[in-house]
């Protein structure tokens, strides 16, 4: 009996040494944007679930982007599909629990602190880097996914949260755009300037001077030929 209820306690132990660390505590949002690689609005789409090298059990949930800030242009190929990734989920039938995993709900908007590692990104420690997005006009505000009461990251009004991320990356949360986009508008506008040059060349009569220049040239040559002969 004393040899189980050793087992027991020691079980219960390491249950509890777990479950410790896995606590997250309230970190000042300045701090968490200081360690975060970069800031996205985005609209949920849904999850599934994926095994990475090193056999950690990860939630995959995908957003489509309406703005950022941070986040390098090779990151965000396509707006529409950009994924995070969390532990915990289900594989094979079994379910891996982890107390500290954001929830989002579809088609709903979420402000989402995020940081790279080598399997992609993650949220800022877990639900701390996940704020709800929501509000009319512009009256638009943050809600702590883990902290929805604490009295500085409970609630933030949305244009304090932006002063803040542009602080820190050097810009605002900004609609999503690639370089690629903007490399073909370029070259668009290249065309036309080329167009109207040429319908300008055309207009001032350019092209009909350089006709009768040729014209003159090949007079004056037979002339001086004739009087060559003349004056054998």
């Amino acid at each position: 009996m004393t040899g189980l209820l050793m087992k027991k306690l020691l079980l219960l132990s390491i249950i509890t040494m777990t479950s410790l660390a896995a606590q997250i505590f309230p970190i000042p949002m300045k701090k968490q944007l200081n360690e975060a690689d970069g800031v996205i609005l985005g609209e949920y789409l849904g999850q599934v679930y994926k095994k990475d090298h090193e056999g950690k059990i990860l939630t995959e949930a995908s957003f489509k982007i309406l703005k950022s800030a941070g986040i390098g242009n090779r990151y965000l190929v396509n707006k529409n599909v950009f994924t995070i990734h969390y532990e915990g989920g289900e594989w094979q039938e079994l379910i891996y629990e982890n107390p500290n995993a954001p929830e989002f709900a579809l088609s709903s908007q979420y402000i989402i602190l995020v940081q790279r590692d080598s399997f992609g990104f993650r949220p800022y420690y877990d639900k701390l880097g996940v704020y709800d997005y929501e509000g009319r006009g512009d009256q638009f505000r943050l809600i702590s996914m883990a902290f929805p009461d604490h009295p500085n990251l409970g609630k933030i009004p949305y244009r304090s949260f932006d002063i803040w991320v542009r602080t820190t990356f050097g810009d605002y949360l900004t609609n999503y755009h690639t370089d690629k986009f903007v490399y073909e508008v370029k070259r668009k506008e290249v065309g036309r300037a080329i167009a109207s040059y040429d319908e300008e060349k055309s207009a001032d009569g350019t092209s009909v001077n350089i006709l009768w220049f040729s014209v003159l040239f090949g007079v004056i040559g037979a002339m001086r030929m004739r009087r060559v002969k003349t004056w054998k």
